[in-house]
């Protein structure tokens, strides 16, 4: 849907006048065509007169009224260009200028010289006798294969039915029954004392037609006919009140002379050309490009919201604005908005472009054709509306529109192109309806220029200019897009793409038909078996346990974070998930590819992993196996499809295809250079973006993580869900069962939680002594308890010794109270703070034994005891003495230990 209050012509919902957007000349003479066209106040309606129309008009009525004007007019009917609809508005005004004053003029000035016409010559016009030759109908264009059958007499040529035509076929029976054209001076006496309009249109159809029959009759006949041509408007250039216009296919240009529509590229039609213009013909151009917004705007809308353009305009004009990172410096005239909405502006220079050099369609004709039809998909969207009508709404992918495009000769290897580039890869990219309009956009902007393989930055796109071309303010509010969205869809379309292409120095993008390098890699890739990639997929899995997402695509090793409770080195990757040959007091992570589907079989096989090694037997640790892994080998599939084009990438890159692409397109130099720079980098964009997808669909794939618990009195595993992280996998389990309740993973514990845990295994630490090895032993061994790095055991030991909960004895040393040196015994008493030893967690080693306090206690006097006896041995002027503080006293160590019971808590 469109939005603000325009309206639509009627005749415009009516596809099966499609075809009849041009009607025959002949066809409205006769009666034969839709009556939009026949009558001439519903034609007026729908006419735009423009100033060279207008000037037309003036000229026929300057040279019937007062014999001034050029006496011959041609209109140049190269690839249409409105020269028909021109020759209909001629008719209509001579048989009836009264309806002329219905016609829309394409401006002020143009409305008051139309008026100006009107108050002096609707007497004059009807006094004009018209004669309309339709080379395309014998009715109208008679010949010796189809005469034209009149009461006692058949015409045969074209100078015997303008005498018909005028009441006077006596005058040129003999010439015409002989088909030998009259001299000037016999045409003359037949046109004097009239006023005479001669309209002449698809002649050169006729003539060619006749020239290339095998009747030699028919042949010289034809070649008869550019010698009466000659000699006609020889004789209406000698006379006052007369006048011909003729259409011709033939453009005439300063820079290239003639130029002549393919089919009609003829001996025969240039002769016809260059009789004609013997005389001093006028050629005229009917439409102008300047001209067809407004065209466009009268023949396909009764009215228009002038206020909405304004408004989109105004819009637009902001939008660019704020916008200039994505849309550059966009050259903005709200006016020439204003006047093509709800048309953008961009849409009709597209398709003027497409119009203008594709041989198998007409300028004016195709234009509204064309655009009749992306009017009626847009109305009939129900879903969308639009402020604005795009260049991708000359959607390739409607049949209608696509056929009526790539149906000739030069654009049918674009038919693939639109089914493998826009059809299916568009749909990859997450934003799909923005990659598919970037891409018609771009396809509808450069498919014209299908024989350009190398840059040609006259015609093709820069990224910002492409952005102009698809954003359309309505439906982006409408689909929640903002421009930004527009540069990511571009870099997607220009890297993924097959038949895209880029010129990094330029920036200029365009479609090719040509293969390129991408479309073997995929080629290539299609034939690579499954069973191929899985060393690849084993390799990656490998890098992406170690390293973060990016520092695997970008080949980063510095800087990352290391896991604090998985061991690395030791952690593996496996494709059949077997039971590993490793018994070790590691935390290790376990990557498994494949993964039975069936719960119980999954279950069975991820506990066998956990609690066995691969010799069968029972693993001692059996708190040390956690695995990670795909719950189903569906999220694997795009891994696995990505896998297999990073293979080509390099399978293609080593076989040299470019050298092999640029020689088969025989370009030389310059232009070798250059598409080989451009398939270069097309071919490393691509396989980038391949590796990086690869990647990241590798490591999306784990989506589970199982890991060792104790539930209803045994060892058994608990799976959970892995949420999208770019962290590496070994960091990504970490972090995972850090956020488990209880948590798998602790980095710190204090000593009341390592009591807790100790006394799950049935470990009491106040009344048992246990070397730290043991003590770190339990959390490798036991899975009711989580996984905690032997320095946080280590820690909350130290914790445990400082609080004086326990003691430790690390070879012949006891740590347990901290000892305060004071010299008097004032001094001593004063000590009132109770403290453990101050060791260190780094410096426990894991030989040391765990005391309970009093053990700790009584085996450090002792020890103590023992140090003061060798002082009192040794030859020393040096006394130290040890005493505990008790109960405001001073009490020698060697009297605690002779009553301990006494002294003790």
């Amino acid at each position: 849907m469109l939005s603000g209050s325009n309206k639509i012509r009627d005749d415009v919902l009516e596809e099966r006048l499609d075809e009849r957007v041009a009607p025959s000349l002949g066809g409205v003479v006769l009666g034969s065509e839709d009556k939009i066209y026949v009558d001439p106040r519903e034609f007026f309606k729908r006419t735009l007169v423009t100033e060279s129309m207008l000037n037309i008009l003036e000229n026929v009525i300057n040279v019937v009224s007062e014999g001034r004007g050029f006496k011959v007019v041609v209109l140049s009917a190269f690839f249409g260009g409105g020269k028909t609809h021109t020759l209909l508005a001629l008719y209509h005004a001579v048989k009836n200028p009264e309806t002329l004053k219905l016609a829309v003029a394409e401006d002020l000035g143009i409305r008051v010289r139309l008026n100006n016409i009107l108050s002096r010559v609707i007497d004059i016009l009807r006094q004009v006798d018209i004669i309309i030759i339709d080379g395309s109908i014998s009715q109208l264009a008679p010949s010796p294969l189809s005469p034209l059958k009149v009461g006692a007499y058949s015409v045969n040529t074209l100078w015997g039915y303008i005498a018909h035509s005028l009441g006077r076929y006596d005058d040129l029976r003999e010439h015409d029954y002989k088909l030998v054209p009259p001299q000037i001076d016999e045409l003359i006496r037949l046109l004097s004392g009239r006023r005479i309009v001669i309209v002449v249109d698809e002649i050169a159809h006729y003539v060619q037609r006749l020239f290339f029959s095998p009747d030699p009759i028919l042949k010289n006949y034809a070649q008869n006919v550019v010698t009466f041509f000659e000699a006609l408007v020889k004789a209406v250039d000698s006379l006052n009140n007369a006048i011909i216009i003729i259409s011709l296919p033939v453009k005439i240009t300063i820079e290239k002379g003639e130029e002549y529509e393919e089919t009609y590229r003829t001996d025969i039609t240039r002769a016809l050309s260059r009789a004609i213009h013997r005389v001093a013909a006028q050629n005229f151009e009917p439409v102008k490009p300047k001209d067809v917004p407004s065209l466009l705007r009268v023949r396909l809308f009764e009215k228009i919201d002038e206020a909405k353009a304004s408004e989109v305009a105004d819009l637009l004009r902001k939008e660019y604005e704020r916008n200039k990172n994505i849309f550059g410096e966009v050259r903005f005239d709200i006016r020439e908005i204003k006047n093509s909405y709800p048309f953008h502006s961009k849409y009709i220079s597209a398709l003027l472009d497409i119009l203008d050099k594709h041989e198998g369609l007409q300028k004016t004709r195709d234009l509204l054709r064309i655009s009749r039809k992306v009017l009626r998909h847009i109305i009939r969207d129900e879903k969308i509306t639009y402020d604005l009508i795009m260049p991708w709404h000359i959607d390739i992918e409607e049949e209608d529109i696509g056929t009526l495009l790539l149906s000739h000769k030069s654009y049918e290897g674009f038919k693939i192109v639109v089914e493998e580039d826009i059809t299916k890869k568009c749909s990859d990219y997450q934003k799909s309806w923005l990659a598919k309009i970037v891409a018609k956009s771009l396809f509808i902007k450069t498919f014209i220029y299908g024989e350009y393989i190398v840059p040609r930055p006259e015609f093709f796109p820069t990224p910002e200019e492409l952005a102009v071309l698809v954003y359309e303010p309505a439906v982006f509010r409408e689909k929640d897009l903002q421009p930004k969205d527009i540069a990511e869809a571009i870099d997607w379309v220009t890297n993924n793409l097959l038949y895209v292409l880029r010129d990094e120095k330029t920036r200029r993008i365009w479609f090719t038909k040509f293969i390129t390098p991408i479309k073997y890699v995929e080629e290539r890739a299609s034939r690579i078996y499954e069973a191929q990639v899985y060393p690849l997929i084993l390799e990656a899995t490998r890098e992406l346990m170690r390293l973060p997402l990016e520092d695997v695509i970008e080949k980063k090793r510095k800087g990352r974070e290391v896991p604090r409770v998985f061991d690395v080195e030791f952690s593996r990757v496996s494709r059949e998930c077997t039971p590993l040959d490793l018994d070790t007091r590691r935390f290790i992570v376990y990557a498994c590819i494949d993964m039975p589907l069936v719960d119980v079989k999954r279950v069975s096989l991820l506990e066998e992993v956990v609690f066995r090694t691969s010799s069968g037997g029972l693993r001692r640790y059996a708190n040390t196996i956690y695995v990670i892994y795909p719950e189903s080998r569906d999220l694997l599939i795009h891994a696995v499809e990505y896998a297999k084009k990073c293979i080509a990438c390099e399978e293609v890159e080593k076989e040299g295809i470019i050298d092999l692409l640029v020689s088969r397109y025989g370009l030389r130099g310059s232009d070798a250079e250059i598409l080989k720079k451009v398939y270069e980098e097309k071919l490393e964009a691509y396989c980038n973006e391949i590796k990086r997808k690869f990647y990241y669909a590798l490591a999306g794939a784990f989506n589970k993580i199982a890991y060792p618990v104790y539930l209803d009195g045994r060892n058994t595993i608990k799976e959970v869900d892995v949420p999208a992280s770019t962290a590496s996998l070994v960091l990504t389990v970490e972090s995972v069962l850090r956020g488990e309740k209880p948590e798998k993973i602790k980095y710190e514990i204090d000593y009341d939680t390592l009591e807790f845990y100790l006394k799950k295994v049935g470990v009491d630490l106040k009344s048992t002594s246990k070397t730290i090895n043991d003590v770190i032993d339990y959390f490798y061994s036991n899975p009711i308890l989580p996984a905690i790095p032997e320095e946080a055991v280590k820690n909350a030991i130290a914790e445990g010794l400082r609080k004086l909960e326990i003691g430790l004895k690390c070879g012949s040393s006891i740590y347990f109270k901290h000892i305060v040196e004071c010299e008097r015994e004032e001094e001593c008493l004063g000590v009132r703070v109770v403290e453990g030893w101050p060791l260190q967690g780094k410096n426990i080693s894991n030989e040391c034994e765990v005391l309970p306090q009093i053990d700790a206690l009584k085996q450090q006097m002792e020890l103590l005891k023992q140090e003061m006896i060798k002082l009192e041995k040794a030859i020393t002027t040096e006394r130290t003495r040890y005493y505990l503080v008790y109960e405001g006293k001073l009490i020698p160590i060697e009297d605690v230990l002779r009553d301990f019971d006494k002294y003790s808590p």
